[in-house]
């Protein structure tokens, strides 16, 4: 595929997840602002204070717990753009192994040509490459796989604030 670079797409994934895991902490601290009004909101229904003050108490904490959730559903949007940038990221990483494939299988009828009058030995450090080359994308492809199961169990937790 014109234009793709095995370096560049281990670059975007990392920037990526660079951004998802600073998301991540920002849901963590949501989660424990959600916690903690929900448990303050647990005590304040047996505490022992005038029914006002209870009232205008739950009143500021559902407030806040709606903003939690806004927020969460903003974090929840933004790794669902990170989630699209993981989905181009491996349907060009799948292309280009398509594409390396069917060169490899190119190659390797080509050796098997050459093998007849004693040549295929040529073709060997263009087939060692293709595979090389097959190895890396193999293992960018997983790592952009795992992150992206990542960033959707986070979108998960994020749109459950």
């Amino acid at each position: 595929m014109a234009g793709f670079s095995i370096e560049k797409s281990k670059q975007k994934i990392t920037e990526v997840k660079r951004g998802v895991e600073e998301k991540k902490g920002k849901l963590e601290d949501l989660e424990s602002a959600k916690q903690e009004a929900l448990s303050v909101m647990t005590e304040l229904s047996g505490a022992n204070i005038s029914e006002e003050a209870k009232e205008k108490s739950i009143t500021v904490l559902k407030e806040e717990l709606g903003e939690i959730s806004e927020q969460g559903q903003e974090i929840s949007d933004q790794l669902g753009e990170d989630l699209k940038e993981y989905e181009t990221e491996i349907q060009e990483i799948q292309e280009v192994r398509d594409s390396n494939e069917k060169e490899l299988k190119n190659v390797e009828d080509k050796k098997s040509i050459l093998s007849e009058i004693k040549m295929g030995g040529l073709m060997d450090s263009a087939i060692q490459e293709l595979q090389n080359e097959e190895r890396q994308l193999s293992e960018l492809n997983q790592a952009a796989i795992e992150a992206r199961k990542e960033s959707e169990d986070l979108v998960k937790r994020a749109a459950n604030l």
